[in-house]
Parts: C-alpha cells; sequence; structure tokens
C-alpha cells in the first residue's frame, strides 16, 4: 500500500485519502458490528487501537514526507520498520518464546527483538539503496541501517502494546532525520 502513493500522486491532498480511508476503515472494524471482524487478531479485544494506529501513522509519515520532501519516498524508511521489522518480530516472537525479558510492562522476546532488528536493517539495506535515499556524508548505508534498526528495536520495546504501531515508524522517520541533518 505505502507504493502506492510514491507512484501515482505527487501531491499530498491526493496521496494521503487512501491512508485516511484504511484508518476509517479499520476503526470501523473495531466495532462489535460483525463486518470487518476479520481485520482483528482472533484474540478478541487485542490489538484494536493498533489496527486504528497502523494506518494512522502512515498518514502521518506520509505529511512528513511531503513536508520534508515533497515525496513519499522518505517516508518508506518508517513503513519499512513497523511493517516489515514489527511485523516479523510479533511472528518470531510468538513462534519461538523460549526466552523472554520485561521492559516496563512489555514482555518481549529476546528473538523476536532480534528478528525485529535484523529484517529491519536488511530491508532497511535494500530500500535505501533501491529508492537512492540520501545517506549522511559521515556514514555508510550499513551503519546507517544499524542505527536506524536499532533505533527501531528499542522503540518497540520501550513502546507499550499497539502503540509501538505509531512509535516505531516515526521515531525511526524521526531519527533519519536527525542523522540526515548533523
Amino acid at each position: 500500500m505505502w507504493s502506492f502513493p510514491l507512484y501515482f500522486f505527487d501531491k499530498l491532498n491526493f496521496a494521503i485519502i487512501p491512508f485516511l480511508f484504511f484508518t476509517l476503515l479499520n476503526y470501523i472494524a473495531t466495532k462489535d458490528n460483525g463486518i470487518f471482524r476479520g481485520l482483528l487478531r482472533s484474540s478478541g479485544n487485542k490489538n484494536r487501537l493498533g489496527v486504528i494506529l497502523y494506518p494512522l501513522s502512515l498518514t502521518l509519515i506520509l505529511i512528513v514526507s511531503f513536508a520534508v520532501s515533497n515525496s513519499a519516498a522518505l517516508g518508506g524508511i518508517g513503513v519499512i520498520t513497523m511493517a516489515f521489522g514489527d511485523g516479523f518480530a510479533s511472528l518470531i516472537g510468538q513462534k519461538y518464546p523460549l526466552k523472554t525479558f520485561s521492559v516496563g510492562n512489555n514482555t518481549k522476546s529476546i528473538f523476536g527483538s532480534l528478528s525485529m532488528f535484523a529484517v529491519s536493517m536488511i530491508f532497511l539495506s535494500i530500500y535505501i539503496t533501491l529508492f537512492k535515499i540520501d545517506v549522511p556524508p559521515f556514514m555508510s548505508i550499513t551503519t546507517l541501517c544499524f542505527v536506524l534498526a536499532l533505533a527501531a528495536t528499542v522503540t518497540e520495546m520501550v513502546t507499550p502494546s499497539d502503540f509501538d504501531n505509531l512509535s516505531v515508524p516515526l521515531v525511526t522517520l524521526g531519527c533519519y532525520l536527525l542523522l540526515l541533518s548533523l
């Protein structure tokens, strides 16, 4: 879905429409009307806020991307960490919950956190290379992706459940913009 505005829209007011639509659709899905219940995990109330925050974070990232570079490509940095990194962290962490640790009220799996870091770093490297995203002059692509993946992983560890759909991509993108400004 993220690539949609990259290729079809060069103005924010049009590019934002699909993201706002899915935010509304996911909000409707969280209500107990059964129409879009399939969008929710089978664990009932779990992740109801997360399905709203996910497209909302895409909307915010799109706004920041167009404000900074007049292009949605920049926002892919945040999207990659949320979609791939956080997605794999959840899958691997639930499949291999052998070693867990707590950060505040969050219980995390070591394997989930390691997969968050590794998958984020790999996919960020691919994305930054393919889309020719600017790399700060004092860093290599590998170093940049290491720092961004680490920021995403730590953010995911400390953010309360569901809110990581908002915090991970925004912090990762913010970290990138901060490094670029140095």
